[in-house]
């Protein structure tokens, strides 16, 4: 048995050795193993990219009620909203509420 202060620097040293043997080892898998990995990172992005939701639309349609109602005013101020954000907003009035 040694004083703490040997106990501690073996300690350091026993930790440090480990690390750089593990690192080595990582290293050495990356290069041998890095075409699979990538090949698997595209086909993951692939499948990812066949299934993922498809985006919200660009052309929407609102009813707006009878002509030149309160319903039809608000139509008109959510088409300009919409507008700045890319969106074509179409009022359809109908005959009715």
């Amino acid at each position: 048995m040694g004083s703490f202060k040997q106990d501690l620097q073996e300690t350091y040293l026993g930790l440090r050795e480990a690390a750089e043997e593990k690192w080595g080892d990582f290293t050495q898998f990356m290069q041998e193993a890095w075409p699979l990995l990538a090949l698997l990172l595209t086909i993951l992005v692939g499948i990812c990219w066949l299934y993922a939701d498809p985006p919200p639309p660009r052309h929407v349609m609102i009813a707006t009620g009878s002509p030149g109602g309160s319903y039809e005013a608000l139509g008109k101020k959510y088409a300009e909203f919409f507008k700045e954000k890319g969106v074509t907003l179409e009022i359809v009035p109908t005959m009715g509420a």
